[in-house]
């Protein structure tokens, strides 16, 4: 898998970018949700996974939920005000994760 971080310096019209770090990790990613504070990014992939991504340092953090992934991929993510995530999947299942990324409910 591979993201970017892109900076724009609009005073000196530029734009960079930085390649984000995963490690070993390979998946494909399906989509993406910042926080309003824009310190992490949260990464649907079609594994059926969701990757929390630290912009600051432009790492992986973490990946959730551990023990029961999202079937047929996590095609949509939607942050909760208290911090959790709301993940719909490609089976139909709709799946509330906390901020460790593991399942609270799910329908």
């Amino acid at each position: 898998m591979k993201m970017r971080l892109w900076e724009a310096d609009y005073v000196a019209k530029k734009l960079s970018c930085l390649d984000i770090n995963f490690g070993n990790l390979k998946r494909n990613n399906l989509n993406v949700i910042i926080e309003p504070n824009d310190r992490f990014a949260y990464v649907g992939t079609k594994t059926g996974d969701i990757i929390e991504v630290n912009i600051d340092r432009a790492i992986y953090s973490r990946c959730g939920p551990s023990r029961k992934l999202l079937g047929q991929g996590v095609n949509c993510i939607a942050l909760l005000p208290n911090g959790d995530l709301l993940a719909g999947s490609g089976d139909g299942t709709i799946a509330k994760l906390g901020s460790n990324l593991q399942i609270k409910a799910s329908c």
